[in-house]
């Protein structure tokens, strides 16, 4: 209203008109520095806000590490640096116990209590966990008397919330956060639904819940890996043991291949194998070798007077013999039945009149000593190897001649 022009400045009426548009004045602009104050604030909030979640980002990317402490450590300077609460205290279980993993704030110090029993009781009490809800929060003040009073004998909070971290597929909770302000705190009434201490608390949880689940995957993939290894390495040793084992079973096998089980000498394969490898050294060094048949004369009737087991005693005696009468490079072979074949490499002849006395002289003694029923009498034929006549003469050619002359020796004998 504005006053009215056909009225006179002196008149009362006028003057009430001025007065009241004066009022009416003061009554808008009043309006209108309230609605600037309350623009100002909340644009001082949202600035704030976005501020908190700029820094709640940042928080976030340093929640990244797989050690669980360095979570928490992280979470709990962020609790009581940024939020401004006055202190937080996080409990990890442990079998039936709650003890502190990590403090801050007010609860720092000589005033966070030891392992104690009281924690489990409360956090896994069903009226606790019902109170938590979905989301597994619960606030608390003097008026929840139940877990209000379970954590105040532990931590100076007159207004406090907690965060229960359930970890894997447990329905106990592993670790729980709580938060609070003692009232002598700055901040002491702002711990209220939907503050904005309270709403980046809730996203830091959030945060850490995730950071949590993933450290504790990635452990889990750890203690996989480690109890896998410790498997690959037990099959790798069961496996190294086995090759060993079979590396040792084939050298056994490869030495019974060419063993004869009898006498323990080289069994016929046993000699071709290392007494060619022997004839082609000395062709190859055009050096002389020999080889000497031997047979047992009338060894029949050793087994058919006394048996075969005096028979096979017969045959160890003069594998024995020709053992300890030979040189220990020379190749000695049972070839079969009662024929023994051996191979002299780079002997002279001279030499090999000398062996063959000392075997015959070897058998003559046994026999004087034994007493045995039957004595064991040896025949000997031998042909030699020489790189100048005989270039293109086989081994088994070399083995042949001696085998002919054996049997030319045992047909002297029979003559006599």
């Amino acid at each position: 209203m504005t006053a009215d022009a056909s009225l006179h400045p002196e008149d009362p009426e006028y003057i009430e008109h001025l007065i009241q548009d004066n009022t009416n004045l003061a009554e808008q602009v009043k309006r209108l520095v309230r609605t600037e104050y309350a623009l100002y604030n909340t644009q001082l909030e949202l600035d704030n806000q976005m501020q908190l979640y700029k820094e709640l980002y940042e928080a976030g990317k340093k929640l990244s590490s797989t050690n669980i402490d360095s979570l928490f450590y992280e979470a709990g300077s962020f609790i009581t640096d940024r939020l401004n609460f006055g202190g937080f205290l996080v409990l990890e279980r442990s079998n039936y116990l709650f003890r502190v993993k990590i403090s801050g704030g007010c609860c720092s110090g000589s005033i966070v209590p030891n392992a104690t029993t009281s924690f489990y009781k409360l956090f896994t009490d069903p009226e606790i966990i019902q109170q938590t809800g979905n989301d597994h929060i619960i606030s608390a003040t003097s008026g929840n008397s139940l877990l209000y009073d379970g954590i105040k004998t532990h931590c100076f909070f007159d207004k406090l919330v907690t965060h229960l971290f359930y970890i894997g597929t447990d329905k106990i909770p592993a670790y729980v956060l709580i938060v609070g302000n003692p009232v002598e705190n700055e901040f002491y009434n702002d711990l209220i639904e939907n503050s904005i201490h309270m709403i980046g608390l809730g996203s830091l949880v959030s945060l850490l819940k995730n950071a949590l689940n993933n450290a504790f995957h990635y452990q889990e993939l750890v203690k996989e890996r480690e109890l896998l290894e410790i498997k690959v390495q037990e099959r790798t040793n069961d496996l190294n043991n086995a090759l060993e084992n079979l590396k040792s079973l084939n050298s056994k096998l490869e030495v019974l291949s060419f063993q004869d089980e009898l006498t323990g000498l080289y069994n016929r394969r046993g000699f071709y194998i290392f007494g060619e490898k022997f004839f082609s050294m000395a062709k190859r060094k055009k050096t002389s070798l020999l080889i000497m048949y031997c047979d047992l004369d009338k060894f029949k009737l050793i087994n058919d007077i006394y048996g075969h087991k005096e028979g096979d005693c017969a045959l160890k005696t003069t594998a024995s013999i020709l053992k300890n009468t030979c040189r220990d490079y020379d190749i000695i072979s049972r070839f079969g039945g009662d024929e023994f074949v051996i191979l002299l490499d780079n002997i002279a002849i001279d030499e090999f009149e000398m062996l063959k006395e000392r075997i015959n002289r070897t058998f003559y003694d046994y026999n004087n000593l034994s007493n045995k029923g039957y004595q064991i009498l040896i025949s000997l034929g031998f042909t030699t190897y020489s790189p100048e006549l005989d270039q293109s003469c086989t081994f088994d050619e070399l083995i042949e001649q001696a085998d002919k002359k054996l049997y030319a020796e045992k047909k002297k004998k029979k003559n006599r």
